[in-house]
């Protein structure tokens, strides 16, 4: 059985590791709290420690619960807006097309056999527009960074907006490019 600290209603999984030094807290992506410690810390001394930042602990609760009531499942609906770059673009059904999802500059044109499809089509169409725009706008910012990366690949990474691999390669997340640039 894992070990808790129960706190103010609220529980702590505490996960122990005998390299650790130093204590610390997360919250993760479903609210669950996790107090990180060295094998020797005793469960009064992380009571104590996690009492103090019991306000960083409920206010970090509410913004992830906020967020999650922001976050909206696509309906693919005609008119419904999908975002690039940051701007909202409505979504037209159409009968006759090739592709499985088109972006004419104004709005995003999907097949309307296609309905059960649609969440792949916009990933695939995400990707295929990150693989042209991504390289580009990361090329004009290395110069800041001091070093350009020998490749950009553009793929879905979960819960990640990107990460750098020490091979030179940039991973960014499909769903970066919904964001504005």
């Amino acid at each position: 059985m894992n070990e808790t600290v129960e706190l103010d209603g609220l529980t702590f999984e505490v996960r122990r590791s005998a390299r650790r030094r130093t204590l610390a807290l997360t919250v993760d992506r479903g609210g669950q709290l996790v107090m990180h410690a060295p094998q020797h810390a005793d469960r009064p001394e992380l009571a104590i420690w996690a009492g103090r930042r019991l306000l960083w602990v409920h206010r970090t609760l509410a913004q992830k619960e906020q967020s999650r009531a922001v976050q909206a499942v696509p309906e693919d609906v005609a008119g419904e807006a999908f975002r690039y770059l940051g701007k909202p673009y409505p979504l037209a059904l159409v009968g006759d097309q090739a592709a499985p999802l088109v972006f004419d500059g104004r709005r995003f044109l999907r097949h309307r056999a296609r309905r059960g499809m649609a969440d792949l089509a916009f990933r695939q169409w995400y990707i295929g527009a990150g693989k042209v725009w991504l390289p580009e706008r990361i090329g004009r910012l290395a110069p800041r960074a001091g070093k350009a990366p020998d490749k950009v690949v553009v793929r879905d990474l979960g819960f990640r907006w990107g990460s750098c691999g020490r091979a030179g390669t940039i991973n960014i997340n499909w769903r970066a490019l919904q964001l504005s640039a």
